[in-house]
């Protein structure tokens, strides 16, 4: 199973959520309006709008994952809906100020950044590229029969790893895309959280600041990483090697960590 929650996955159609928010709800509200609506800015085409906070930063069925009898699932999006609940508190001490008395807001917190760090678009996107270019490797390497031995390594159904030997015969390596499931995705996704919030907390100083005039905006991947003053330019930047990693909390209030 993706994750052990301790209940049962299989639930009516009509009872699953469809609209699945890649940005959390509890973040974007911070930046709403009464009427929990926000201005949005779309910089790829520099067109303005307002919208609703429940249909901003979100995709149908993001989250929405197969089970071992091919049917449909919102389970990962339930715990994440419980996971909601458990870092809301935490983020509201920030706001008030009362969030170094309890060691425990930090755990929350880290969970909490690491978790919007890793679930965008653009880190799924990243994903799929690194599938590609591993597989291409592969192939350049072995030939698809050792791509379908690997696949039943790692626990792929026959039929599946067949499938995927029998796609790469026919395409060249340059015209082979990967796309990984959502299922995948999730697992890498709720596996890295674990350890980038452990280096997180032990591995930063955490401060927040407060601005009175100013206001902050949020975006569709809010978590951003920041380089060091010597750090290389030709190198990429991670949690391990990030000068300081800051978010907005809400219009006036951010989390740094250096």
């Amino acid at each position: 199973a993706l994750v052990h929650a301790g209940r049962s996955y299989d639930r009516a159609m009509a009872e699953r959520s469809k609209r699945h928010h890649y940005v959390l709800q509890l973040h974007l509200r911070a930046f709403a309006c009464e009427q929990a609506r926000v201005a949005t800015f779309d910089r790829r085409d520099g067109g303005c709008f307002v919208q609703s906070v429940e249909n901003a930063a979100a995709e149908n069925h993001y989250n929405t994952t197969r089970t071992a009898d091919g049917s449909s699932s919102d389970a990962a999006e339930s715990l994440i809906s419980e996971f909601e609940g458990m870092w809301a508190p935490a983020l509201q001490l920030v706001r008030d100020g009362d969030w170094l008395a309890d060691p425990s807001t930090k755990v929350h917190l880290a969970h909490f950044l690491a978790f919007q760090y890793l679930r965008v678009p653009r880190q799924r996107s990243a994903a799929d590229r690194r599938a590609t270019f591993l597989t291409r490797l592969e192939l350049a390497a072995a030939g698809p029969r050792q791509i379908s031995n690997d696949m039943g390594d790692l626990g792929a159904a026959p039929e599946e790893a067949s499938v995927l030997a029998d796609s790469t015969r026919n395409q060249s390596l340059d015209q082979l895309e990967i796309q990984l499931p959502t299922n995948q995705h999730l697992r890498s996704q709720f596996g890295l959280m674990q350890r980038l919030a452990l280096m997180m907390e032990v591995g930063y100083r955490w401060s927040a600041i407060r601005w009175k005039r100013c206001s902050l905006l949020t975006s569709d991947d809010p978590v951003v990483l920041m380089p060091a003053p010597d750090h290389p330019r030709w190198s990429s930047i991670g949690f391990a090697t990030a000068g300081w990693i800051q978010l907005a909390i809400d219009r006036h209030t951010a989390l740094l960590l250096t």
